[in-house]
């Protein structure tokens, strides 16, 4: 059976610089404070199917109320070895406009905003099209 997916959304890779000479599939993500949630950080996050979880750099947790201090340290494995993460249950996000809830994990030293899988791609189908430079999502189960 062929199945017909129709995109809502179309965002164009990352800007290539010397620092990061390819462009990646990313998505504009806004994560709201978890204490206030009328402050905000939007980012730029790297579409990663190969993230369990949704990883963010350490220095990014007061910014959105979190003490990482009273969060769980834990040990985790990616693609550049073994380190200590801090692990939040419950973080609030908006992925083009559609609230998600997820787990995230906060990494000392990560040096880009990885969008996991845990929490986001139950919510959203993506479509990366590097031919043409551009990510394309839906919200799962819209026909």
């Amino acid at each position: 059976m062929t199945r017909r997916i129709v995109f809502t959304h179309t965002f164009p890779f990352s800007v290539a610089t010397a620092q990061q000479p390819r462009r990646r599939p990313e998505v504009p993500v806004r994560i709201f404070n978890i204490q206030d949630s009328s402050r905000y950080l939007d980012l730029n996050m790297l579409v990663d199917s190969g993230a369990d979880t949704t990883c963010l750099p350490a220095g990014l947790a007061d910014a959105l109320g979190l003490d990482l201090t009273i969060l769980p340290a834990i040990s985790t494995r990616g693609v550049s070895g073994a380190t200590r993460a801090y692990h939040c249950d419950d973080l609030s996000m908006a992925i083009a406009d559609m609230p998600v809830r997820c787990p995230a994990l906060f990494v000392p030293g990560l040096p880009a905003f990885l969008l996991g899988r845990a929490g986001v791609f139950d919510t959203f189908v993506f479509a990366v099209e590097g031919r043409t430079g551009h990510t394309h999502l839906r919200v799962s189960g819209v026909r």
